[in-house]
C-alpha cells in the first residue's frame, strides 16, 4: 500500500470514528490541511461519519432490546416457577451494569454537547485552536468533578 493510500484510509477513520477534526489530522501526518479537507470534501467523509454515529446509536438500542429481554425471559420463568440458574442471573446483573454506564454516558454526553454546542466542530481561522483555561476549569469541574 502507497504512503498518499495508508495516510488517506488512516485520515478518513480517524474523521468518522475517531471524530478526530482536519487540523488534527494534518498535524498528525503532516499534511497541508488543503489536502485533508480536499480528500474529505471529495469523498463525503462528512456522510460517512453520520453513518457511523447512527450504527453507533443503533448498536446501543439493539442492546438495550437485548438486557430487556433477558429481563422478560428471568421474569417468565420466576413466574412459573422454573428453576433458574446462578449464572444467568450473573449474566443478567453484568448486562445490566453495562446498559447502565452506556446510558449514564449518553446523557453526560448530552449534557457536555448542551454546555458546549462548537465543541469538535471544525475551527475556522479566526476560532482559537485552543480551549481556554476557563474552559478547562469548567469541564474538569463539572464532568470530571475535579476542583482545582
Amino acid at each position: 500500500m502507497s504512503k498518499k493510500k495508508f495516510y488517506y484510509a488512516e485520515a478518513q477513520r480517524l474523521y468518522t470514528e475517531e471524530q478526530m477534526t482536519i487540523e488534527e489530522i494534518a498535524i498528525r501526518f503532516h499534511i497541508s490541511v488543503r489536502i485533508i479537507k480536499y480528500w474529505k470534501n471529495g469523498n463525503d467523509w462528512t456522510g460517512k461519519r453520520q453513518e457511523f454515529l447512527d450504527s453507533k446509536q443503533t448498536c446501543l438500542q439493539d442492546f438495550d432490546i437485548f438486557v430487556r429481554n433477558m429481563l422478560s425471559d428471568l421474569s417468565e420463568d420466576l413466574d412459573s416457577g422454573r428453576k433458574i440458574s446462578g449464572g444467568r442471573f450473573y449474566s443478567f446483573a453484568r448486562q445490566m451494569d453495562t446498559l447502565l454506564k452506556f446510558k449514564k454516558a449518553e446523557v453526560d454526553l448530552k449534557k457536555f454537547f448542551e454546555k458546549y454546542p462548537d465543541f469538535g466542530r471544525e475551527k475556522t481561522q479566526e476560532t482559537s485552536k485552543t480551549l481556554s483555561p476557563e474552559v478547562i476549569k469548567q469541564i474538569r469541574r463539572d464532568f470530571l468533578g475535579m476542583n482545582d
